[in-house]
């Protein structure tokens, strides 16, 4: 705004310097009516103009400012989604046995389905995320690193629960099966099931451990954001430590 008023300033300046000229040039003294009359329009019409750009600029820079203000809504809503997102991953999903879950396999596939799809929903919020932050920006760009660490830990998430889940989740669907069968059988079934569990639990703990140490250090960033923004702070997330 200040560089567009010392535009205005200097046409109006541009103004006052032609007056001064035409005064040398006639004489203050042999200044007519009519001449009086121009110079008064001459002044009038740069006021007029004077006024009219201020007013547009006035109003630019309110429409700018919402503009903003929405803006930095949608980011401070895409940087949440992603931290809500996350610490329903860490919190509870990862944190499942699905040895322990009871309802036979509607439970067991309600369960695939739901990490599946929030693993997914994490790499498009990481999208969305990165689209409202600017890397030239070091607390922004600080943001962008952190969340796509968290992301590339749910990458390797995807992987391993897509390679040891279906076992799992095939051996306790059989001793469940089992128990029809007699003890015996159900005893051997269960047995089946321990290794593919232990495999299961053990790797994803280690993996739900460094996702939690990279969403620490995103945790951590947004908290700055939001302290720099003046918003509200949020609750300590307290999951797996490394």
């Amino acid at each position: 705004m200040d560089a567009v008023i010392v535009v205005l300033d200097a046409l109006l300046l541009g103004a006052v310097l032609s007056l001064a000229y035409y005064f040398r040039q006639k004489g203050i003294n042999l200044a007519t009516k009519q001449d009086i009359g121009a110079i008064t329009n001459v002044v009038e019409n740069v006021k007029s103009s004077y006024a009219r750009e201020i007013e547009k600029l006035r109003a630019d820079l309110q429409l700018g400012a919402k503009q903003r203000g929405e803006f930095l809504q949608q980011q401070r809503a895409a940087l949440f989604e992603f931290f809500e997102d996350s610490v329903l991953l860490l919190g509870d999903k990862l944190g499942r046995n699905p040895a322990d879950m009871l309802g036979g396999f509607e439970a067991l596939a309600a369960h695939e389905s739901s990490v599946r799809g929030l693993l997914a929903k994490l790499y498009l919020d990481n999208i969305r995320l990165c689209l409202y932050l600017d890397p030239e920006i070091p607390h922004e760009l600080q943001l962008m690193r952190t969340a796509g660490a968290v992301t590339g830990k749910a990458e390797e998430v995807r992987r391993f629960f897509g390679r040891k889940y279906g076992k799992l989740k095939i051996a306790i669907i059989k001793s469940i099966e089992a128990l029809q069968d007699g003890r015996e059988a159900a005893r051997a079934a269960a047995a089946e099931v321990e290794e593919p569990a232990k495999v299961y639990r053990e790797g994803m703990d280690l993996l739900a451990k460094s996702m939690g140490a990279s969403f620490t250090d995103y945790e951590s960033a947004f908290r700055k954001y939001l302290k720099q923004q003046g918003a509200g702070q949020i609750p300590e997330f307290e999951g797996p430590q490394p």
